[in-house]
């Protein structure tokens, strides 16, 4: 079935924050950024409703649906003129919606996503000398003990739930008493436990089209570890400026692997853009993660993508046959980054839980004064000006913030001083002093 992009379309984009869907809908006249998956999503992510300021004609609507109302809402939808549904995961009240609405997604069925998506799913590609991911198991807690995972895994070794997203349920164990924590919460949980491996860490966009072609991207860095730049806020992120920050040699070595990795996972039925996280050496590299959909940095690399006439919703779209392939075929194989520096999230490292004082507008902003300028709202114009900074979703005023909450994203171009070095952080010093007030509640 072909999409007909007429002037006029939606995109429903569920369970993605709101900035991410309109940038990467773009080049749509609508977008709806809807969240269905529980009361802890809203929560989560409430500030994005008050601080993307209708950019790009986002709307918003924050809710736990039901298979009945969410039926009727895509109902309403298709006959206004529905483009495409985009799904951060795949849930079995979304499977009945569609099957109900008869509406096409560009989502991978709910068994295929479950699959994919359990952390567990990489032990297949961990035995053996040509092993894809690190040694691992599954651990039951209560049966499972601290000095027999030392013995196979070494110290530390890495601990996963099941459903880990954004780094939640992720713990590294160094100590007996750490082991007893993490048995602690997850007494009733099976979890996978993994040997530590070093290296740089490197995250791979890539797509699998209808065809099981498997286009790859140039990856990022990963920023593991956050810059402190002032008192209560940190930084990390992702940089495209791996030449800088990677040797040659273990760039080879994690595209080798991404490879083979992804032309696995495309034999067993994925489809669709996603992500995978690659940790690499000169001698060696692992797949460590695999996101089975759009991940945090998606909008910064379709930004830049945008730049060369490439929108990557449409490799979702061709992947899942709403758009001809040939429509959104990559200028080569690996896709080097022209535009987009690179993505730092901002976050709030107060040992108590905070409170935003003021409201801080989301936009572009101009650091050449000396001091942080709003210079536009962000209407999906890239590159920057020199000088220049992206903010969006940042906190709210009167928010609270637990600690290690996310303030905003800042994305920077190609060459800003945020991207030669992981402690040069004076620009980034700049805009939180002069725009973010934090008080302890």
């Amino acid at each position: 079935m072909m999409t007909d992009r007429s002037e006029g379309k939606l995109d429903v984009w569920i369970g993605h924050r709101a900035s991410d869907a309109a940038i990467v809908s773009a080049a749509s006249d609508r977008v709806l950024s809807v969240s269905c998956f529980g009361s802890a999503w809203p929560d989560r992510h409430h500030s994005v409703e008050q601080t993307w300021e209708n950019a790009l004609s986002v709307r918003e609507r924050w809710t736990s649906l039901d298979q009945h109302y969410a039926s009727r809402m895509f109902e309403n939808l298709a006959h206004g003129g529905l483009g495409t549904v985009f799904a951060f995961r795949s849930e079995p009240t979304l499977g009945r919606i569609f099957r109900v609405t008869g509406l096409d997604a560009c989502v991978l069925p709910e068994k295929a996503f479950r699959m994919f998506s359990r952390k567990s799913f990489l032990l297949r590609f961990s035995d053996g000398t040509g092993a894809l991911t690190p040694d691992g198991c599954i651990v039951d807690v209560r049966a499972t003990s601290y000095s027999e995972l030392r013995r196979r895994l070494g110290m530390p070794f890495v601990l996963k739930t099941e459903d880990t997203v954004s780094g939640a349920g992720v713990y590294l164990v160094d100590s007996a008493t750490g082991w007893v924590k993490v048995a602690q919460i997850h007494q009733r949980t099976l979890l996978t436990a993994w040997r530590l491996v070093d290296g740089v860490s490197l995250n791979f966009h890539f797509c699998v089209s209808g065809d099981d072609k498997v286009r790859l991207f140039e990856p990022s860095v990963q920023l593991l570890t956050p810059v402190s730049g002032l008192r209560l806020f940190t930084f990390g992120g992702s940089s495209f400026d791996v030449r800088d920050r990677c040797s040659t040699a273990a760039l080879a070595q994690a595209s080798a692997v991404a490879t083979e990795f992804t032309g696995a996972i495309a034999a067993l039925g994925y489809r669709g853009v996603g992500g995978i996280d690659v940790v690499a050496s000169a001698e060696r590299a692992w797949v460590v993660d695999l996101n089975p959909r759009f991940q945090g940095s998606s909008a910064a690399l379709a930004l830049d993508l945008r730049y060369q006439d490439v929108e990557l919703a449409d490799f979702q779209r061709a992947a899942f046959g709403l758009l001809d392939p040939a429509a959104c075929a990559l200028p080569a194989q690996t896709h080097s980054t022209a535009v987009v520096g690179g993505q730092l999230i901002l976050s709030f490292d107060g040992r108590l839980p905070g409170r935003a004082k003021q409201r801080v507008k989301a936009g572009v902003y101009d650091m050449t004064s000396g001091q942080p300028v709003h210079a536009r709202s962000f209407d999906g114009r890239f590159p920057l000006e020199s000088g220049q900074i992206l903010m969006l979703d940042p906190v709210p005023a009167g928010f609270t913030l637990a600690p290690g909450a996310p303030l905003a994203r800042i994305l920077y171009p190609k060459g800003s001083v945020l991207g030669t070095s992981s402690d040069r952080v004076s620009d980034l010093g700049k805009l939180v002093t002069a725009l973010f007030d934090i008080q302890y509640s």
